[in-house]
């Protein structure tokens, strides 16, 4: 008599992959950040959250009150925007003295890479944030309504939540 039965490498294999995946997302608190905040103030500590698309991403920089930095900018997926959007990011944080700064980029497909790989190489700090937590700081205030300002804006809530 032949039973079905899965096998156990089966298992094991899948989870495995689950438990590789928890730790490349942040979807909680893997990294502390409040005593780096303590030490060079909340003025200086600077988040530059990351909105992915396919051709395009659009990023923005804000100290982690929330004041607007750098207000939401398109970059192109391709070398020489990436370089623009980095300048301009270098040009901020020495225009207005952070003395820390971390990239937070949403995660999406495998549309995040472009601009993860282009803001680590630049020598930033970058975090992944899933896009199934962050979609919990999106609930509808006005649910017929989703613009990508809206979305970075609740990108920087979830974040700041996150770390506290």
């Amino acid at each position: 008599m032949v039973t079905s039965r899965k096998s156990r490498t089966k298992r094991n294999r899948s989870r495995s992959r689950s438990q590789k995946f928890k730790k490349a997302v942040l979807g909680r608190p893997q990294g502390v950040v409040q005593p780096r905040v303590q030490k060079v103030g909340p003025q200086k500590f600077g988040i530059v959250a990351v909105d992915c698309a396919k051709a395009r991403s659009k990023w923005m920089l804000v100290d982690f009150y929330g004041t607007v930095i750098v207000e939401p900018t398109d970059v192109e997926h391709n070398r020489s925007s990436f370089r623009t959007a980095v300048l301009t990011l270098k040009q901020a944080i020495e225009k207005h003295g952070l003395a820390d700064v971390i990239v937070a980029v949403e995660m999406t497909g495998i549309c995040h890479k472009p601009p993860l790989r282009a803001f680590r190489d630049a020598g930033f700090e970058t975090r992944i944030v899933h896009l199934f937590a962050s979609s919990y700081y999106r609930q509808p205030e006005h649910g017929d309504i989703k613009t990508n300002n809206t979305v970075m804006d609740k990108l920087l809530t979830f974040y700041r939540c996150l770390q506290s």
